[in-house]
């Protein structure tokens, strides 16, 4: 790979230069003589063979690399099946191929037959070094060198091609415990007493990639059977290839796919040949009633078509039990799941992927639901539970992905389906760790997402909700992991119920009282989203980098150019009218309309307790947002929580007085606001609760900041992370609210810090308290004083931070701040280094977002206005640091005290949640007042019953669980499963 990669990298150039040469050449009847242009016909024929998705990318660039990267592979692997290639005319090579490959071969055949005699020796290099590969001595060297030869061919060919694919294929250890677990389940749940060997078991992986599965399930029914005798072992695969079924839709995947196969069956020592086992160049998700659009350029009976044919004779036809597969991963892959997503043309009924939704209940959540994975689970539960349900609906799935669909909730449906579908499921989850887990830790050492192994069965027509168990893989190495892997079996001790209800997370059920504590989004129901601007250059930590993006993008009049520069989405383009953001004086416009002068930047909390400037126009800014904007009462608070996914250590809630970025808790995912104040600046907590803490509390006055600042005290501090580190496996904060009035005073004076602190002091101020306003309050009143001792160099941009623990000071290039201790340098959000993150995000290189060409106008020294912000920050987490002990002492005290439950404040008609409080009351106009009625709050009554000490009430009793509501969620009955058509 690393002789072949760099003549690929010169080959790829060399096609995009003739596609360039070709558009330049004159087209049509004005031309004296029609130029031929074989690559552009090559391009247009084979795009959706070679690259089913852009996703945004150039097309001559994505064929030009599909191009190189099959060309390659149908050498290699003809090289490997010791065909001659030097001095060899395709022809000749691609005719001996398909003997053994004719997929690769005939694609090898017509994508070299139109090639002249000229480009054909631009090839040359590459085939004679090809030529040159001796296969079996690379084997005897390194055994398993095909398990990573596509993944090492494309980390010295092409990294970023590498992260931008998602190719990060199966380790062959995980695929193989995977295949074992489900090999244990097949002989357990459906009685196939030879597992993956039995021959009623047909097996397919809808997605196989370099055939990593597949070759596993090989070796382990081969081995399984020669226990009896090494006789049985070349007989077993013989019996085996006709059940075993792959689809690949990139051709070189495909290729690797069937060296890696034809590999593994020769280590068998059997007579089965690579044409035996059924894998096809297909599109799993395509329509299989339709002509397959994948080859329409060629004719009826050409090898190509009738492999894809049979492909849809098995997706029509073939009963499978076993599906299994690393599916891939993309998001916004809205158009990309065939008939699973859109139906058949010719038939009114609903697409599959609506079994997954919930009939609209479920809103904008499910656009999570178009991710190329969750299709293809779809498709294998259709073909395995459902499609031969008449005969037969017994089956496995058996899939490795991102591990979204546990917890989400754009997911509730698709929990809910496989809940009523199937008998039991087993959840192994392999990044408990949360989003970018250390990477000694990844079982899939580049890919920085969560990731769940998920075997779901039906063995029986159940009307039961299915049986769920889970389990984490804790683990400081890989290591660690693969052996707790390794070591689990179906009915293994270490499992865990997940909980019950049918839509409710795939996680376990809590240990202790957690559910009885009421969620965060209970006590504030109105949440909205940060801001999404879906473009990086209109924020930065300076605000005259902004103007001087504007300026060159209104400056720019070539309108192609402009659109680059602007880096257009779906619901923004540079001339698309736009209404103006709320409180603005802006008119509805066009960038074409901008003028050069940019509008003011605005400060917004970007990251936790990093504050940057943004571009306030909506032309800019694909998801605004706009009621934070509306928003912006005086005395507003932001409360940001991390409720659609785990998060790492640190505190569980932020606190922020600036309106939030959408992924400001961790950088990404998401996550949601939740405004102190309605838009009307009426209190957003549900009706009732106030009234019923004061009564709670003997009368004493509790106001909407006062329950902030409480939920501050508990919430914001790593020690709540640590302590209900599995109960936050299922998503969302919740809070235990004491009773006792004492705490509840003791919280609040320790939560009101929390909040003046984390906003920089712009809330809660009260200097006789100690807490004085703004930033250089929060300054003042960290001591010993944390000063500026030494100045950054004037030409300087220091890219990372060194702390000497002995001086306690931080350098950064020549500067220095001091004191800084250990625990501020420490302070993570959701695992991330706080103070790292500050620093890159100012002098390090452009994040992988940035990809318009203002993202590259950024200041190239220090920002003397960045050296007081930095003061700020480190200020700010000496108070946090400061406070964390008292926080962690008055947890353990409400912990142990009278604790107002969900039951109580069920009881009380406080809780559930009225619809209407999780929608926001309007702003107020003074058109909207009836004359003598300023004063009256906007808000519609809600009836609070007296507090009465009940004998025996958690309020009274802290040793005495409370007794579960009917209409509690652990309470509902299970709904019964979906009737046989």
């Amino acid at each position: 790979m690393t002789s072949i990669a760099p003549l690929c990298q010169y080959l790829r150039e060399e096609v995009l230069e003739q596609l360039a040469l070709e558009r330049r050449a004159p087209d049509g009847p004005r031309s004296r003589r029609r130029v031929p242009k074989p690559f552009t016909a090559l391009a247009h024929h084979w795009s959706k063979v070679l690259f089913p998705a852009t996703d945004g990318q150039d097309p001559d660039h994505l064929f030009a690399d599909r191009y190189t990267q099959t060309i390659a592979f149908a050498l290699l692997l003809a090289r490997i099946e010791n065909v001659p290639l030097a001095d060899r005319d395709f022809g000749d090579i691609a005719r001996e191929l398909k003997a053994e490959n004719t997929v690769m071969g005939r694609a090898l055949q017509l994508l070299t037959e139109t090639v002249d005699a000229e480009f054909a020796r631009r090839i040359d290099t590459l085939v004679q070094v090809i030529d040159a590969v001796n296969w079996e001595a690379i084997r005897t060297h390194k055994p398993d060198a095909h398990v990573h030869l596509y993944e090492n061919f494309l980390q010295k060919y092409d990294r970023e091609l590498r992260k931008r694919s998602g190719t990060y294929y199966t380790p062959p250890r995980l695929a193989r415990e995977m295949v074992r677990l489900t090999d244990a389940v097949l002989r357990t749940r459906l009685g196939c007493v030879e597992g993956f060997a039995d021959e009623q078991v047909t097996i397919v992986d809808p997605a196989m990639g370099t055939g990593t599965f597949l070759s596993e399930i090989i070796d382990r029914v081969a081995e399984e059977r020669s226990r009896r005798g090494e006789g049985f072992r070349g007989e077993a695969v013989e019996q085996l290839a006709g059940r075993l079924i792959g689809f690949e839709r990139q051709m070189a995947a495909y290729a690797v796919a069937q060296m890696r196969i034809t590999q593994t069956l020769r280590e068998q020592v059997t007579d089965t040949q690579l044409s035996d086992v059924r894998l096809h160049l297909a599109d799993t998700l395509a329509d299989p009633y339709e002509r397959t659009t994948l080859f329409t350029f060629l004719p009826d009976g050409d090898p190509l078509v009738e492999n894809t044919r049979k492909a849809d004779w098995i997706k029509r036809e073939q009963k499978v039990t076993v599906m299994i597969s690393n599916p891939p991963d993309r998001e916004r892959a809205e158009g990309e799941g065939g008939w699973v997503e859109k139906g058949h043309e010719s038939d009114d009924r609903a697409p599959l992927l609506d079994d997954f939704r919930l009939g609209g209940r479920n809103g904008v959540h499910e656009n999570k639901l178009k991710n190329l994975y969750v299709y293809f689970w779809r498709w294998a539960t259709f073909k395995v539970f459902e499609q031969h349900r008449s005969e037969s609906d017994r089956g496995i799935v058996a899939f490795i992905s991102t591990a979204g669909f546990l917890s989400g909730p754009g997911f509730r449906g698709m929990r809910k389906y496989l809940r009523e579908t199937c008998s039991e499921g087993w959840i192994i989850d392999l990044s408990p760790e949360g989003i970018q887990p250390p990477v000694r830790t990844r079982l899939f050492e580049g890919v920085q997402q969560p990731l769940a192994i998920a075997v779901f069965v039906r063995s029986r027509a159940d009307t039961e909700l299915a049986h769920i168990r889970y389990v984490a893989l804790d683990g400081s190495t890989r290591e660690e992991k693969y052996a707790q892997l390794e070591a689990l079996e179906p009915d293994s001790h270490q499992w865990r119920s997940v909980r019950q209800d049918a839509q409710a997370p795939f996680t376990p059920t809590a240990r202790g009282a957690w559910d009885t504590y009421p969620a965060l989004g209970d006590l504030l129901p109105w949440t909205v989203p940060g801001i999404l601007p879906k473009r990086t250059w209109v924020y930065s930590p300076d605000a005259d980098t902004l103007r001087s993006r504007w300026r060159r993008l209104t400056a720019e009049t070539d309108i192609v150019e402009k659109r680059a520069l602007f880096r257009e989405t779906q619901s923004r383009t540079v001339d698309r009218q736009v209404k103006p953001l709320p409180g603005t004086t802006q008119r509805r416009g066009s960038m074409l309309e901008a003028v050069p002068e940019c509008p003011e930047p605005v400060l917004f909390a970007f990251r936790p307790f990093d504050r940057q400037w943004i571009i306030p126009d909506n032309r800019v800014l694909d998801r605004c947002s706009p009621e934070l904007w509306e928003n912006r009462a005086e005395g507003q608070i932001h409360i940001v929580e991390k409720h659609s996914g785990r998060f790492g250590f640190g505190p569980a809630t932020l606190f922020t007085a600036l309106m939030p970025d959408m992924d400001h808790f961790a950088g990404w995912g998401g996550g949601r606001v939740i405004p102190l104040l309605q838009k009307d600046g009426t209190p957003n907590v549900v009706p009732g609760l106030l009234q019923h803490l004061r009564n709670s509390y003997g009368g004493m006055p509790v106001t909407a900041e006062d329950l902030a600042s409480y939920i501050a005290a508990i919430t914001a501090h790593p020690g709540f992370r640590s302590r209900f580190d599995d109960e936050l496996t299922t998503n969302g904060v919740r809070v235990p609210v004491t009773g006792d009035a004492a705490l509840w005073a003791e919280a609040l004076q320790v939560g009101r810090k929390v909040i003046w602190a984390s906003t920089f002091g712009e809330r809660l101020v009260d200097p006789v308290a100690g807490r004085p306003g703004g930033p250089r309050g929060v300054w003042t009143t960290a001591q010993p004083a944390i000063t500026y001792r030494r100045q950054v160099g004037g030409d300087e941009l220091p890219e990372g931070f060194v702390h000497d623990l002995d001086g306690l000071e931080l350098h950064f290039g020549q500067g220095v701040f001091g004191p800084v201790t250990q625990e501020m340098r420490e302070y993570q959000v959701s695992g991330q280094n706080v103070l790292d993150g500050w620093l890159k995000r100012r002098t390090g290189p452009p994040s992988r977002r940035a990809v318009s060409q203002l993202d590259r106008i950024r200041p190239d020294r220090w920002c003397p206005a960045w050296s007081e912000e930095l003061q700020h920050v480190l200020a700010v987490l000496w108070h946090l640091v400061e406070l964390q002990s008292a926080q962690d002492e008055l947890l353990d005290s409400v912990l142990t005290s009278p604790l107002v439950s969900v039951a109580e404040l069920q009881r009380r008609n406080v809780l559930p949640v009225p619809d209407t409080a999780r929608r926001s009351a309007p702003a107020p106009t003074q058109a909207d007042l009836i004359p003598g009625t300023e004063g009256i709050e906007a808000r519609e009554p809600h009836a609070v019953k007296p507090l009465t000490a009940e004998r025996g009430s958690p309020a009274t009793d802290p040793m005495r669980r409370p007794r579960r509501s009917r209409n509690s969620d652990a309470a509902q009955a299970p709904r019964r499963k979906r009737q046989e058509p």
